[in-house]
C-alpha cells in the first residue's frame, strides 16, 4: 500500500506502523527525486520514523508486510 503525503521542506515528520505479528514495515521516498528519508530504505524494515523533512513537495509512505501479508495500524502526524 502507498500513501501519499504533502509537507514542506523542515517541517517534522512521524510514521508509526504497528502489526499483531511485528510484520509490518514501510519506506518513505520524495516522490519527485525518488530519494529515501535515512533510514527508511528498502531493507531497512522501519517500523517507526521521526525527522525533519529535507524537500517540500509530496512523500510516498510504502508499506508491506516482511512475511506474507500484513494487517496494520498506520499513524502519520507533519508539524
Amino acid at each position: 500500500m502507498v500513501y501519499v503525503l504533502g509537507a514542506r521542506k523542515g517541517q517534522t515528520m512521524v510514521v508509526k506502523v504497528w502489526a499483531k505479528g511485528k510484520n509490518a514495515v514501510f519506506q518513505i521516498r520524495h516522490k519527485k527525486t525518488k530519494k529515501y528519508l535515512p533510514g527508511t530504505e528498502p531493507g531497512k524494515d522501519a517500523r517507526t520514523w521521526t525527522g525533519a523533512l529535507p524537500y517540500s513537495g509530496n512523500y510516498e509512505v510504502i508499506v508491506g508486510g516482511t512475511r506474507g501479508n500484513a494487517s496494520y495500524n498506520i499513524s502519520f502526524t507533519i508539524m
